[in-house]
């Protein structure tokens, strides 16, 4: 079976304002588009509900700074927050903007990936040449405070309206970092940011040549991008090749997929979703791929998440490639968005994917074959021992 065109693997982000690309099924009817339980809503008392509702309107003292829309928009967020699910949200027609506006890779703000873990707010990763990396955020480093004020307990999106902001303006993280005795703090201006799918560079070693692909995002303009590089590899006739996922954040399936493909010749099963209700959807590729026999080196890092996972656990399973560096994220989860007639949008956790031989990744992460520990700030320097260790494994095999 095809993956469904709507579903995105994504970690909430601050780009801002999107996590890679993903697309967006809008929806013309603004009834649920789900099958639940309606019995079991037949027995729900919303009196309780409507009581509260009507002592706001009736009673509380500054009720006309209010609008219904704000209780409306309240409501439904305290209903998806009940969930306990940090991948699951729902955003008001402003905060959807903000989420959508950076899906071809332009953005305003600081350039960091973010997350929830444990209940606090962690970057998942700066993104290359972003503000957020030029000031000195680093992967796992956990927000306690923006501005001066804490974040405790505050739901994700609400840290992330904090922080973003007009371009030229500066705003002050403050984070924890593992190894550190103090809190340290950051002071980050943000900028306008235009982030590419991808950088192809080549290197001449011991008479080989070694194609070095870094893949920052699994966007909608990815695959052509990618489809260009692979042109230009055979066009340089390379000898091996080194996929760089290393802060990785993720981004549409269905991008990982076609990549997934350009190193078979035949159609291969690249990701299973499991999900409520329903009999597993195995999602393969066409067949036909470009680079069937290209030696293949695969990096990942802490960093590597969601689709950027799916691509090297779906490499790593059919024994196609050597994955080398750090465990990866653990990002198994899968989100779908819909958005409503006036603009808002609810983002839910539908289903779980798992790697081809049926491997979850859920929190636990990739494996790689060679572990080559090495810190975030030394990739693409002269320092960076995990490239180093991918070319000469590749000059190995010729």
């Amino acid at each position: 079976m095809q993956e469904k065109t709507g579903i995105t693997i994504m970690i909430v982000s601050l780009l801002i304002g999107s996590l890679g690309g993903w697309v967006l099924r809008g929806s013309t009817n603004p009834q649920p588009n789900w099958q639940g339980n309606s019995e079991s809503l037949t027995e729900v008392n919303l009196d309780q509900f409507w009581d509260v509702w009507g002592r706001i309107e009736g009673t509380y003292f500054d009720h006309n700074e209010l609008t219904e829309d704000q209780l409306v928009f309240g409501a439904i967020d305290g209903l998806v927050d009940s969930l306990g699910d940090p991948h699951s949200d729902y955003l008001s027609p402003e905060e959807a903007e903000q989420f959508t506006s950076g899906i071809n890779g332009a953005f305003e703000g600081i350039g960091a990936e973010l997350t929830v873990e444990n209940g606090q707010v962690m970057v998942v990763t700066p993104l290359k040449d972003s503000p957020a990396s030029k000031a000195g955020l680093l992967p796992k480093d956990i927000i306690l405070s923006v501005d001066g004020e804490p974040i405790l307990d505050l739901p994700l999106w609400e840290v992330i309206m904090m922080i973003r902001g007009e371009r030229g303006t500066e705003v002050v993280l403050t984070v924890f970092r593992e190894g550190e005795e103090d809190a340290l703090d950051i002071a980050i201006t943000r900028q306008t940011i235009d982030l590419p799918s991808l950088e192809l560079t080549f290197q001449e070693q011991d008479g080989q040549k070694i194609a070095k692909l870094a893949l920052y995002r699994f966007g909608e303009d990815t695959l052509p991008e990618f489809n260009q590089a692979v042109r230009d590899i055979m066009l340089e006739n390379a000898n091996g090749m080194v996929l760089d996922l290393r802060q990785n954040p993720g981004g549409l399936l269905s991008a990982s997929v076609d990549i997934i493909g350009t190193f078979f010749k035949e159609p291969m099963k690249a990701v299973v979703l499991k999900s409520r209700g329903n009999e597993d959807e195995i999602t393969y590729t066409q067949g036909n791929g470009k680079l069937p026999n290209i030696p293949l080196a695969v990096l990942i890092s802490p960093s590597s998440a969601s689709a950027s996972e799916i691509l090297a656990g779906a490499l790593q399973d059919h024994e196609r490639a050597t994955i080398l560096g750090q465990q990866s994220f653990g990002k198994g989860s899968v989100q779908q968005p819909e958005e409503f007639t006036d603009g808002s949008l609810v983002k839910l956790t539908i289903a779980k994917w798992f790697t081809p031989l049926e491997n979850s990744i859920d929190e636990t992460g990739i494996t790689p074959d060679i572990i080559v520990e090495m810190e975030a700030t030394e990739i693409e320097t002269e320092n960076d021992i995990q490239m180093q260790a991918a070319i000469e494994l590749l000059l190995d095999v010729q």
